[in-house]
């Protein structure tokens, strides 16, 4: 208890209207934000948001940008642009994250490995990526026919049943035979009978 000798707050002494506060000491850590106070969380403990001297804190999760903290929305929830941890969840391929328009992120700028860059897709399973991927023949970077793979990523090869112009074939009848109109390096026969 205290009493300085007027209604004043904020001079180490409460002076309220409220008789059951009126006259006390002010100090943080009663659960009251005094006048010299920016917060009081009704403890002495730091790192909580505020601190051991009723000061605010830098935290994750309150709402403003501070210190080493790249954003801060307010709360502690990944996924919607602002991590638990208080980085930018900007969709950026390489950076580690794994982000809702990317179908991986392996932390690399490296398009030669599993997962594409710049724009995080995985390897391999789109035609033209420049990797071979587990259904594909040939991947040469491109989806046009008539340079060695087709646009389906199957490699050009008589026999297949495919007339490839880049091969001059002539035909392809689905075989590698001799003798029965389509030679087996897809050139036109002429067969006597």
């Amino acid at each position: 208890m205290c009493d300085d000798g007027n209604a004043v707050s904020g001079d180490g002494c409460r002076g309220t209207a409220n008789a059951q506060l009126a006259c006390t000491v002010e100090i943080c850590g009663d659960g009251i934000v005094d006048a010299l106070e920016q917060c009081d969380d009704h403890n002495n403990i730091s790192g909580d948001g505020c601190s051991n001297g009723c000061r605010r804190e830098a935290f994750c999760g309150n709402g403003a940008k501070e210190g080493v903290e790249q954003c801060d929305d307010g709360n502690n929830v990944s996924g919607d642009g602002c991590s638990s941890a208080c980085k930018s969840e900007a969709a950026t391929c390489g950076d580690g994250i794994l982000h809702f328009t990317e179908q991986c992120d392996d932390g690399n700028t490296s398009s030669g490995d599993n997962c594409s860059y710049p724009d995080c897709k995985i390897a391999g399973l789109i035609c033209g990526d420049s990797i071979v991927g587990p259904a594909e023949e040939c991947d040469d970077g491109n989806v046009s026919s008539g340079d060695g793979c087709r646009a389906n990523c199957t490699r050009e090869r008589c026999g297949d049943g495919t007339v490839d112009a880049t091969r001059n074939s002539q035909c392809d009848d689905g075989n590698a035979n001799n003798g029965d109109g389509c030679s087996a390096t897809c050139q036109a026969e002429i067969i006597l009978q």
